[in-house]
């Protein structure tokens, strides 16, 4: 049976959830969950301070919720709305060997692309384009194995329009083809503008080829506002 989000209560006076914007508005309300659709209603922010119901005009109903929908003030346009916290999951079903030369690491199936804020061009550019301005936090993993028998260390990063991301580096060590394998792993909380372009990228600093393992490379991204 499916559960749906039901915000209840006049003006929202239960202050278990909140929202906050300009002007410190608070919208409140009891959240509980029930097993019918909610109706479709407009969302009004009270603010405590000033004893004022603000109209949000936020159009409050199940497809909402479900499309991870949720609400932000925006000062640029002084009022309420949506935002979608979109999501995009990505990894690689393709072994690809690198060295010396930096490279752009090939997540090739797509797990996950919300369309409507991501797009993704394939080889040989292996690029995630953002479509809205706004903070995205990016994840990824590189797990990669040594072809030969010196010690060798890998470097990762988060590229964006082609420029290293601050924060974002990773190493991994690998002592032999017989004990090779290792996984890095980045993360950043990035403010990012439309179209601009990620990648991960990765080399070999010291001993000679790596190679990906299949499955073991993705990128995560998420939309947080």
């Amino acid at each position: 049976m499916a559960n749906y989000l039901n915000i209840i209560g006049e003006y929202f006076p239960a202050a278990e959830a909140y929202i906050s914007g300009a002007g410190d508005p608070t919208v409140y309300g009891d959240i509980q969950w029930v097993t019918a659709p909610i109706a479709q209603g407009t969302l009004d922010a009270y603010d405590g301070q000033e004893g004022d119901t603000l109209n949000s005009a936020i159009v409050v109903n199940e497809q909402s919720f479900a499309n991870r929908q949720v609400p932000i003030y925006d000062d640029t346009a002084g009022q309420w709305k949506n935002r979608t916290s979109g999501k995009l999951f990505r990894h690689n079903t393709a072994p690809q060997t690198f060295g010396a030369t930096i490279v752009t690491i090939f997540m090739d199936t797509n797990v996950r692309t919300d369309a409507s804020l991501y797009t993704y061009a394939p080889l040989p550019l292996g690029e995630i384009t953002v479509l809205e301005d706004g903070w995205y936090d990016i994840t990824f993993d590189v797990t990669c194995d040594a072809t030969g028998n010196s010690r060798q260390i890998s470097e990762h990063a988060i590229f964006i329009d082609g420029t290293p991301v601050t924060g974002s580096y990773a190493n991994g060590y690998h002592r032999s083809s017989a004990a090779g394998r290792g996984t890095a792993s980045g993360n950043v909380l990035v403010q990012l503008t439309a179209n601009n372009k990620i990648q991960i990228r990765s080399r070999s600093i010291t001993g000679g080829n790596l190679t990906t393992i299949v499955g073991g490379c993705r990128i995560r991204i998420e939309a947080t506002g």
